[in-house]
């Protein structure tokens, strides 16, 4: 692994006041299954957040799964997004089928475009 494709603990979202502040003050952009809120940081540093209800999905293995997928592209992609950005992943509903990488791969990076990251 390259030392720059690392998901450092600094980026990561892990305070429900950095979750709320990302969810009052973002923007929203959807997906199929998932929902991405954006906002401008002033850290320099692209931080990612997940949100996965167990009311929505109930099987921990389906949801853990999906956090480890987005996870992973993120920290395949996140060098070429702009940097300080908070980005919070909400999954709304289950998908279809089991979760597959390229499918869950698509639809993240087809919010990031939406966004414009």
């Amino acid at each position: 692994m390259i030392s720059g494709e690392k998901f450092r603990k600094s980026e990561h979202l892990l305070k429900s006041k950095q979750f709320s502040v990302v969810y009052k003050k973002g923007r929203s952009y959807r997906s199929d299954y998932l929902v991405a809120y954006c906002l401008p940081n002033d850290t320099g540093i692209t931080r990612i957040g997940f949100s996965i209800s167990s009311k929505k999905i109930r099987l921990a293995v389906t949801r853990n799964r999906l956090r480890r997928i987005i996870r992973e592209v993120f920290r395949k992609i996140k060098k070429n997004l702009r940097p300080g950005q908070d980005i919070v992943i909400v999954v709304v509903r289950a998908p279809a089928q089991w979760p597959q990488y390229k499918d869950v791969e698509a639809k993240f990076i087809k919010l990031i475009n939406l966004a414009r990251l």
